[in-house]
């Protein structure tokens, strides 16, 4: 039954992730990438990594994708365009938060047979901080910069896109 979630949840992700690429609308493109967050926190959660998947949801799906959506919101013109597939988006999140559910019921409640115990500490806060401010600090720092740079480069072409814009409008143009 876990491998069975466990497929699940990758095929959602990889599934959820293609979306994300593949949109033209950025805010329903974050909306995609909050539902990939989402699958990815459940892989974390089967794998007995709590408060790696406690982390990935508030974090990531949280207050990053909250950012990004900040950014995009105010800086672009944010017109959202119905063609009545809006409801595709808030399916799948809901299908993945109820999935997650039940697969975290299911793994509190079951005796593990076939399994290792995990290690004690294991996915806890001690041992995740300690990896990530000794072992792999570089890879943490680097990854804040690349956040850092993505950011700046939205606000670069927001900035070029709008004075195309008013460039255009101020020849006579109409948008």
């Amino acid at each position: 039954m876990t491998a069975f979630f466990f497929y699940l949840f990758s095929a959602l992700a990889v599934l959820c992730a293609v979306m994300t690429v593949t949109r033209r609308d950025a805010v329903t493109s974050a909306f995609w990438l909050i539902s990939c967050f989402l699958n990815v926190a459940a892989l974390f959660a089967m794998l007995s990594a709590h408060f790696m998947a406690v982390l990935q949801v508030l974090i990531y799906a949280g207050a990053i994708m909250v950012f990004f959506l900040f950014v995009t919101m105010f800086l672009g013109d944010a017109q959202r365009m119905r063609r009545g597939k809006g409801r595709v988006v808030p399916a799948v999140t809901f299908l993945t938060v109820l999935a997650l559910a039940w697969v975290m019921t299911q793994l509190l409640s079951a005796r593990r047979e076939g399994f290792e115990p995990a290690p004690d500490g294991y996915g806890g806060v001690i041992t995740v901080s300690r990896l990530l401010l000794t072992d792999y600090v570089f890879l943490f720092e680097m990854s804040g910069l690349l956040l850092l740079v993505a950011v700046i480069g939205a606000v670069f072409i927001a900035r070029r896109v709008r004075r195309q814009r008013g460039a255009f409008l101020e020849g006579g143009g109409d948008v």
